[in-house]
């Protein structure tokens, strides 16, 4: 292996060490009609696949919604982590019905480091109205009381995450009967490196420089 792909692999590695991990990926529903909530775990009864692999996939035919919502987490191996949320809700009640969807995961463990927080929302289909908001832990990423079909909802912000963070995406539903909403929804963090982690990069790339006048002297 040549000094330049060692300096690199050296600098993958600590990064790597910086790459957090998820613990347990949560769905919560409220059904604000008649008062009822749904808690549904990765790998319960209420989980379609059955599996605890850190995706939800979560089917109910009530007798006033038909709910589809499949939420994943993932760590893509490149100091990012993922929650991914795509549902379609439709109201077959009476009168107004209002639905809440609460998706977060349980938390990600440390190291995380500094780091960026994205969210992208998109509104595919939206009958009724819609409020959509995703959080890193307390602090508000991006948010929506009014989204509309079609719109796309983003936003960025700078995080200083400690030991754990959490990521979650709210969505609130209120709709009439035949009202369809479906929406997908991406919450990223990206662990930004150390100045020390980017100090030792460039150092190593220095060295490969001087090794290589060197060669080219002799």
């Amino acid at each position: 292996m040549s000094k330049f792909l060692k300096v690199f692999a050296v600098f993958g590695l600590i990064v790597s060490f910086a790459a957090p991990a998820h613990a347990g990926l949560v769905l919560v529903l409220d059904e604000g009609n008649d008062g009822a909530d749904v808690t549904c775990n990765d790998g319960d009864l209420c989980d379609a696949d059955g599996s605890v692999n850190g995706e939800i996939t979560y089917i109910s035919d009530s007798a006033d919604w038909n709910i589809t919502v499949i939420s994943a987490l993932s760590d893509t191996g490149d100091t990012e982590s993922l929650l991914n949320t795509s549902l379609i809700v439709s109201y077959e009640g009476e009168g107004e019905g209002v639905l809440g969807i609460l998706v977060y995961d349980d938390s990600y463990d440390s190291p995380t480091g500094p780091g960026y927080a994205s969210t992208e929302i998109d509104g595919s289909n939206i009958d009724g109205s819609v409020s959509a908001c995703s959080s890193i832990d307390d602090t508000t990423i991006a948010c929506d009381e009014d989204l509309t079909e079609d719109e796309q909802l983003t936003g960025t912000i700078g995080y200083e995450a400690g030991d754990s963070f959490e990521l979650s995406q709210e969505f609130v539903i209120t709709a009439q009967n035949g009202d369809i909403t479906s929406l997908d929804a991406q919450t990223t963090f990206s662990t930004v490196p150390e100045p020390a982690v980017l100090g030792l990069l460039g150092l190593g790339l220095v060295g490969v420089g001087v090794a290589r006048r060197r060669k080219k002297v002799a």
